[in-house]
């Protein structure tokens, strides 16, 4: 699970290095990020969503235009040269850990000097393939886009990509010249599909075992390619490490007629895909002659194809192609991806036919109810929040009111649809003035033991809870309602946080001062803090 939506990062975060990737269910992935956190002063570590390595850059704020770095023009190079390596001891390693790059030689004209060139593979991957979030999903699941696309080159005037829309490929995405061009070079330019496809084998499949996976890929067989990057250069070793690729030029496509997209369904796809399998695949009847099956497995096939070449579509010459990775994409990209991103993180559909994985869900009971489910937490809650008042406390209400409705995360409400409430307070002692809030989920149908949250009173947390409630309200849901720590300590710098456990109902039976015990032990805990 993720520690943190990209949601709740302050605009003022700065960006440096994602580098260990590891899996949310089966068809998410989060990635070890490092950030410099300039509200608490110092570096943070956190998992976030794959797809934020889309959205920002070296060294940059994160809701800013990337820092202007080392700008070079690499000319003629060939990738067939490049050795792969892991970053040194000499590099910053907590930052770059298992970061694999390639390596090559370089005589710079700028610099009047040979140097060595570092590229960290995902940068290369990310500048060359990821321009959006489903291709980089794709390039990291086992089915890739074989459920999603068909390709059809038996027109001699056009080569026609046929695209499913679902909760995978969007509108948004169909819509954007720069995801479709991109989408064609890697489905056909021969160097890049094989480099795209060797993503898995090499990162997921080779590594498979492992509790987190560093980004592989096999060099693309790339010759005489003209590169602008932006990087690091140290004057000491002579290593020139690139942070962003902004052009790749002079690349042979290999597509040799102009690309139509047409956008279909995936049924009508999985159809010429069944089709084209069953010639070969499946057995023959004893009546029939394995050459009048294969015949009618072709009509059938070119007949679908037929009927898919009518859709009306998208249309690209070959010089079009080309300038898709000549150009990087607009700031309009960036913006659209963050949108998609939003809508992607809960989708019930899997990736490419696999289980749905939605954040958020809590397990349990899925059969629906009317029935009504009394407020048992609040109940125990008040009677808590008594005691606590007998030993010298006040408290005030703050929050006592349902979860609001954050994206499609469904830890807002039961599985009767009743609403789930949250309670936030604040206690104080009339003596001393020791403060502290104290914050409750509504657990009434026993899906889940959450401890109470207990934290301090300064200006941090009274930011949070007075201002930007709403906020705590959408990472406790997004972490399927556990208390989101991580959010609290990392972003928002608030370390002196505790939890207590609930004492089990079994305790209130046999004991008469379970109410007081349990008091006790808050207002201990809360001083600790």
């Amino acid at each position: 699970m993720s520690d943190c939506s990209t949601d709740f990062l302050p605009k003022e975060m700065i960006y440096y290095t994602a580098t260990k990737i590891s899996r949310r269910g089966q068809t998410r992935f989060d990635i070890d990020t490092h950030l410099f956190n300039p509200i608490i002063n110092r570096p943070i570590q956190l998992k976030l969503p794959i797809e934020s390595v889309l959205l920002y850059r070296y060294r940059t704020q994160i809701d800013a235009s990337p820092t202007k770095l080392f700008t070079h023009t690499l000319e003629h190079v060939n990738f067939t040269t490049f050795r792969t390596i892991i970053l040194p001891e000499g590099e910053d390693q907590k930052i770059h850990e298992g970061r694999i790059c390639f390596e090559f030689n370089y005589y710079s004209t700028v610099l009047k000097k040979n140097i060595t060139i570092k590229i960290p593979k995902l940068i290369l991957a990310r500048d060359l393939f990821f321009s959006h979030p489903y291709l980089i999903r794709a390039a990291l699941f086992a089915e890739n886009y074989s459920t999603d696309v068909l390709v059809d080159r038996n027109d001699e005037k056009a080569i026609h990509i046929n695209i499913a829309k679902n909760k995978k490929i969007m509108n948004a995405d169909v819509s954007d010249p720069h995801f479709l061009k991109k989408l064609a070079l890697i489905l056909l330019q021969p160097d890049l599909n094989k480099a795209f496809i060797s993503i898995y084998q090499k990162t997921i499949i080779d590594q498979k075992g492992a509790k987190s996976f560093n980004f592989d890929m096999e060099v693309p067989d790339l010759k005489n390619i003209d590169l602008t990057v932006d990087g690091i250069y140290d004057k000491e070793t002579g290593i020139y490490r690139i942070e962003r690729i902004t052009s790749f030029k002079n690349l042979d496509t290999a597509i040799n007629r102009p690309i139509q997209f047409h956008f279909t369904s995936k049924k009508i796809i999985q159809q010429v895909k069944n089709a084209q399998g069953q010639g070969s695949n499946k057995p023959k009847p004893a009546s029939q002659p394995k050459e009048k099956l294969n015949k009618n497995a072709e009509a059938d096939i070119d007949k679908l194809l037929a009927k898919l070449r009518n859709l009306p579509g998208e249309i690209y010459t070959i010089e079009e192609l080309k300038i898709s990775l000549e150009k990087p994409p607009a700031k309009t990209v960036v913006r659209k991806r963050r949108k998609q991103m939003d809508k992607d993180q809960n989708q019930e559909e899997g990736f490419a036919g696999g289980e749905g994985d939605i954040e958020g869900t809590v397990s349990g009971f899925t059969t629906e109810s009317e029935i009504q489910l009394e407020r048992v937490t609040y109940k125990d809650l008040i009677k808590l929040l008594e005691q606590i008042e007998e030993k010298g406390y006040k408290t005030k209400e703050i929050k006592n009111s349902p979860f609001k409705i954050y994206k499609r995360f469904r830890g807002h409400k039961f599985a009767n649809n009743q609403l789930r409430y949250f309670y936030v307070y604040k206690i104080f002692n009339i003596e001393n003035n020791h403060q502290f809030y104290l914050c409750e989920i509504d657990t009434s149908d026993g899906k889940k033991n959450i401890s109470t949250l207990l934290l301090p009173y300064e200006e941090k947390t009274q930011r949070l809870i007075e201002t930007d409630l709403d906020i705590l309200n959408n990472s406790i849901l997004s972490q399927s309602l556990s208390w989101p720590k991580k959010f609290l300590s990392e972003v928002r710098g608030i370390n002196a946080i505790t939890t207590i456990n609930h004492p089990s109902k079994k305790e209130e039976i046999e004991d008469v001062n379970y109410y007081a015990d349990w008091a006790e032990r808050i207002l201990a805990k809360a001083k600790s803090i």
